[in-house]
């Protein structure tokens, strides 16, 4: 008898733990959509899914920022009613599930692809999907990508004048390499996106090497590279090269892509070309060390533009202020260089900054989207020749500076004396190594 109830408590534990994994699956799945909703509906970029010893936190990006949602620890998981281990297992194998990705696979990173539709929205919203073995787990990071079209106009980049007209006039030409330049985040895609909605003409064969393909461009063939069978986008920009094209657009992350990529504009493509360096002139340098020769990049590079994403001040709540004198001579803001900016003639004193405050509308951050600060740097004949003679980066950058080209800070010092950015934020995006900021900025 008493082995009877012995088997049928064991019966009833086994029905209950089923029950309450039952329910934690409900809860997991219950608490995605909300953290996914909440993502769609305040517009942020990044989600991550962080594994520690005794806690799972979840934070969003926003306006550049990572912001902590919630986490989840050994001490507050009872509404699941498991342990805390096999909430945040349940959780990773959720997300791995709806990304398409190996359950099993715990040891090895993977990535791949979620499109989600909601209630409020049109239109489904794709997030790239990418895991990361840790010490407690495996790491989720999800980038959420831009809402409906994926362009934006190319009028709407914010460039400044000078720029414009650089980049205008480069991508006007029928081939050479265009190499929009700078670190993760700092909107190489988006202005790719925008130069090939204006080249975008069925007369022209444009072919694009991704991975993962992030927006669907109609009229552009776009090959969405996976590596894990050998198809890579060297692979791909080989066979682009059989099938003359008119616009490549890819990414220069070695040697072999850099040959292959100088290999289209010999034959008379135009290369859009993203790269990670952190200015126009170091770029070539970058090039100089994948083994790119100094003939090459003299004859097909056009244009070097490097760029810097910085938060937009919110237009309802921001606060102005007169900057010092002294501050107006440190940033070296006099009539000449408000000329140099192609703004309207105004004297120094009369300028007015602008501070972030917050507010309702910007969800107490003060910053509403973003606007690009780049230079660009035009392969001139003069140019050339230093390119040739293998000079250095700051001989590179001194020439292209007697050209008239703006810098980094200079546009950004545009941005923030138009009042579209704090002097705070351009500051810290432009900073060089050996520079420091003693005075107040307000």
């Amino acid at each position: 008898m008493d082995c009877l109830f012995r088997q049928v408590n064991d019966k009833r534990k086994d029905m209950d733990q089923e029950k309450r994994e039952q329910e934690a699956i409900l809860e997991t799945n219950c608490l995605l959509d909300r953290i996914f909703d909440k993502a769609s509906r305040e517009e942020f970029s990044e989600i991550h899914f962080d594994p520690f010893e005794t806690e799972l936190r979840i934070r969003y990006r926003k306006e550049g920022d990572l912001v902590d949602y919630l986490t989840l620890s050994t001490d507050d998981v009872g509404a699941f009613d498991l342990p805390f281990k096999a909430v945040a297992e349940l959780i990773t194998t959720r997300l791995k599930e709806i990304g398409k990705l190996d359950v099993r696979e715990t040891r090895l990173p993977q990535d791949g692809r979620i499109s989600l539709s909601f209630p409020h929205l049109k239109r489904p919203r794709d997030l790239v999907i990418s895991t990361s073995p840790t010490a407690w787990g495996e790491k989720i990071f999800l980038r959420v990508l831009g809402p409906g079209t994926p362009f934006i106009n190319y009028e709407r980049l914010t460039l400044d004048p000078f720029a414009k007209r650089r980049l205008t006039e480069a991508y006007g030409k029928t081939g050479g390499i265009i190499i929009v330049a700078g670190p993760t985040g700092s909107g190489k895609t988006t202005t790719q996106n925008a130069i090939l909605k204006v080249l975008n003409d069925s007369k022209k064969n444009i072919l694009t090497a991704e991975w993962p393909v992030e927006y669907s461009i109609p009229g552009v063939n776009q090959v969405d590279c996976k590596f894990e069978i050998g198809y890579s986008d060297a692979v791909a920009m080989r066979a682009f090269l059989e099938q003359k094209p008119d616009v490549i657009k890819a990414k220069l992350e070695d040697p072999e892509m850099s040959k292959l990529a100088f290999t289209a504009a010999s034959k008379n493509a135009l290369v859009l070309c993203s790269i990670h360096t952190n200015s126009a002139a170091s770029t070539i340098s970058r090039l100089k060390n994948m083994r790119v020769s100094v003939f090459d990049l003299a004859t097909y590079v056009l244009l070097v533009q490097a760029q810097r994403l910085v938060r937009r001040l919110c237009p309802d709540c921001k606060e102005e202020f007169s900057p010092s004198a002294a501050l107006l001579r440190y940033l070296k803001i006099d009539e000449l260089f408000i000329e140099r900016l192609e703004l309207a003639p105004v004297s120094p004193e009369a300028i007015t900054f602008f501070k972030q405050r917050g507010c309702e509308k910007c969800s107490g951050s003060g910053f509403v989207g973003h606007v690009v600060i780049c230079e660009s740097l035009k392969v001139t004949p003069k140019i050339q020749e230093i390119i040739l003679h293998k000079s250095s980066d700051k001989e590179i950058e001194k020439a292209a500076l007697e050209d008239g080209m703006l810098t980094l800070r200079d546009t950004g010092l545009r941005q923030v004396i138009l009042g579209n950015a704090s002097l705070e934020e351009i500051i810290f995006k432009t900073k060089r190594n050996e520079e420091t900021f003693p005075l107040q900025t307000h």
